[in-house]
């Protein structure tokens, strides 16, 4: 249930990044990351039902969930990133006096980025596969 409630957290973030966008946009968001977590979580609850993982486990069950949840993570964050990164840099109201400021606002940003999608991404497989047996 915790891990239904996170994804629907991370689906209402997404609608509110792109509420103010295009509509293709915003469709294109909102349709791909519901696709992508109907198909994760379908794909997680089969891996958990199927090798045991709640009691019993069957070998090798946690390395398939594992091979299932680290690609999902990339995808989920990476793609998230993507958007954030669109909304951060398209912003009107960035106004500097001289180009190394901008370059160096920019800069900073796009390593902030990174480490946060980098952080985000060791969180994720936290959340969703947990710790290690």
């Amino acid at each position: 249930m915790f891990k239904i409630l996170i994804l629907i957290l991370l689906l209402l973030a997404v609608h509110r990044l792109v509420k103010k966008e295009r509509k293709p946009l915003k469709l294109a968001a909102l349709i791909y990351f519901t696709l992508l977590s109907i198909i994760f979580m379908a794909g997680s609850f089969y891996i958990r039902k199927e090798y045991q993982l709640s009691y019993n486990p069957v070998d090798g069950g946690f390395s398939k969930h594992m091979d299932w949840v680290a690609p999902f993570a990339n995808i989920y964050v990476i793609s998230l990133f993507i958007l954030i990164a669109f909304k951060l840099f398209t912003l009107d109201n960035w106004n500097f006096r001289h180009m190394w400021s901008r370059v160096v606002t920019f800069g900073l940003l796009g390593l902030a980025l990174t480490g946060a999608a980098y952080i985000s991404i060791f969180a994720f497989i936290l959340v969703f596969y947990g710790f290690a047996p």
